[in-house]
């Protein structure tokens, strides 16, 4: 009655329709700020890659020049050096997954808030008492609050899970150091 004039007038139809477009014109957005992230990310990896690439050789080209002796010790530290910027772009590139998989559930959360939005509202018309009023309100807002503790629930799982595996290359470089580099030295 009440409730279905307001539907009438608000043009829920027209509004849902609306809504939708929107959430399809800003997942395009957010997937296309992510392929250009994606590809920054790696044009970044490769410049840094070829730059410690390109300083080494010439690094190492004066050491064989003035210091041939050194040469050998020279390899070794150029090559831990390698694994550590290794285990560092290792780690940024999971990092880089895991800020994706909060971004795609953070996107999913708003489809699904808004969804259960336009849920309640059509659920308002067929409201035929105030008791009604009471029931639909209270079952959308335990639904809704429902909905928000999952969606804390499971970003807080994804956060610490992305910075776990983010922090695996580190530790693991480190690892390596500690073992290799800890060693007392004999007197």
């Amino acid at each position: 009655m009440i409730a279905q004039d307001f539907t009438k007038v608000a043009g829920l139809e027209q509004i849902e329709a609306a809504v939708k477009t929107s959430q399809e014109t800003a997942l395009k957005m957010f997937k296309a700020g992510k392929d250009t992230a994606e590809k920054l990310y790696k044009a970044g990896s490769d410049a840094a890659l070829k730059g410690f690439e390109k300083s080494t050789a010439f690094t190492r080209e004066q050491v064989e020049k003035t210091f041939p002796q050194a040469v050998t010790k020279f390899d070794e530290a150029t090559a831990f050096a390698k694994e550590s910027l290794d285990a560092s772009m290792a780690s940024a590139a999971v990092a880089t997954k895991g800020f994706d998989a909060l971004a795609d559930e953070v996107a999913a959360y708003g489809a699904k808030a808004a969804a259960a939005g336009f849920a309640n509202v059509k659920a308002l018309q067929g409201i035929r008492s105030v008791q009604d009023l009471l029931e639909v309100q209270t079952g959308f807002a335990r639904a809704a609050f429902d909905m928000a503790f999952a969606g804390a629930t499971k970003m807080a799982e994804l956060s610490v899970k992305a910075a776990n595996e983010a922090v695996e290359p580190i530790q693991t470089r480190v690892a390596k150091v500690v073992e290799k580099y800890g060693k007392p030295v004999a007197a």
